[in-house]
């Protein structure tokens, strides 16, 4: 039997592996995964917390893994499916009392003001800026970076989109700055699928895998 050649190696199937290695072999790569663990999955890999019960060693959301991984990757296929609980957060106090956090941001806000009207009055202020900025940050890691070995007319175009998006949404109101990332993020979205570059599948493997995939950058170089 003739050997087999690899020209990837991905080092531990956790999700962020498995994650780079499909995204590698759609792309052509032929690709192994070693992993030391009896079974994949790493921080994802679940644990009986019980008798009857199995729950995620230490990750217990998905809301870093986008969409277009979910699609392209047909994870559905394969039986993902998630669940949007109300209750975003639980908290005992050692008086007997609890705190809820919730995934309506009003409720939160009552929820606290039995505690302090003044954080109650906040909070959904708070919580809309707290969601604008996670927006555009969420924009700005599926930009594809330049290289700076080698910046293309695209890269500096993009660079000053960013600018100048990151301007207007400073400059506005709150809830302004909601509906102006939320905009940002389909655009991207809608400019990554149609991209023929490989996209970033995780946020600590995205830019050298997409680089790696297409040639643009030697794997001993990523880090």
């Amino acid at each position: 039997m003739a050997a087999k050649t690899v020209d990837t190696v991905v080092i531990g199937a956790g999700h962020n592996g498995l994650i780079a290695a499909a995204s590698l072999a759609k792309a052509g790569r032929s690709v192994v995964v070693f992993e030391r663990a009896e079974r994949p999955g790493g921080i994802l890999r679940g644990s009986p917390p019980a008798a009857g019960f199995r729950a995620p060693g230490l990750v217990h959301t998905v809301g870093r893994l986008r969409p277009s991984v979910v699609n392209d990757l047909r994870l559905e296929r394969f039986g993902y499916s998630t669940v949007a609980p109300a209750v975003r957060m639980h908290a005992p106090i050692p008086d007997g009392s609890a705190i809820t956090f919730w995934g309506d941001a009003v409720r939160t806000a009552e929820e606290l003001r039995s505690r302090s009207v003044r954080d109650a009055d906040a909070f959904v202020g708070f919580d809309q800026k707290m969601r604008a900025i996670a927006s555009f940050l969420a924009y700005v890691q599926v930009a594809i970076p330049p290289d700076p070995k080698s910046p293309s007319l695209a890269d500096a175009i993009m660079g000053l989109k960013l600018g100048k998006a990151s301007v207007i949404w400073a400059r506005r109101p709150v809830a302004r700055r909601s509906v102006r990332s939320r905009w940002l993020w389909r655009t991207s979205s809608r400019r990554s699928s149609s991209s023929s570059r490989l996209e970033g599948r995780s946020a600590s493997a995205g830019s050298c895998t997409r680089r790696w995939a297409h040639g643009r950058r030697a794997p001993h170089k990523c880090s």
